[in-house]
């Protein structure tokens, strides 16, 4: 198998820049920990757990703590009245 590439935590800001461009919303990160929490899952399973698998390290990324600050981001855009 070769090397893995990783998704970065520059590359999700810059994404999510274009979508917003695109869609309109809000700017920024409100939690970055969390962010790059999400980002180190898919990495650890593949380094400690010796998870190869690369559609269950890239379903990873959409598990636990990425769905829960993608959650909370949406959930602040309904309360700020921007419902997407």
């Amino acid at each position: 198998m070769s090397e893995l590439r990783w998704i970065s935590k520059t590359a999700i800001v810059l994404l999510h820049a274009e979508s917003l461009a695109e869609h309109g919303g809000m700017e920024g990160v409100r939690d970055a920990g969390l962010l790059e929490s999400a980002l180190s899952r898919a990495r650890n399973l593949h380094a400690y757990d010796g998870v190869d698998d690369i559609a269950m390290l890239a379903a990873e990324l959409g598990e636990d703590e990425l769905a829960s600050w993608v959650r909370e981001y949406m959930d602040s855009r309904v309360h700020d009245g921007r419902q997407t």
